[in-house]
């Protein structure tokens, strides 16, 4: 499974960080765009808490570092 998307915009650490920073302040969902055999699927990844944000965004998270 690999991301090809963020919110729209070509997948790039930056701008993750940018969607995750920015879920904070809404109620609006992360839209990530993923590439898996030849087969793209959009999942909206709804963030309420800072524990959350922080969850998704960890290094260690084993399907988010197969995804990157």
């Amino acid at each position: 499974m690999k991301l090809v998307a963020v919110n729209g915009r070509a997948w790039s650490s930056d701008v993750l960080q940018d969607a995750l920073r920015a879920s904070k302040d809404s109620k609006q969902p992360i839209d990530l765009l993923v590439e898996n055999a030849k087969f793209f699927k959009t999942y909206s990844i709804h963030t309420t808490t800072a524990s959350e944000i922080r969850i998704w965004s960890a290094p260690k998270r084993p399907v988010l570092r197969e995804m990157f």
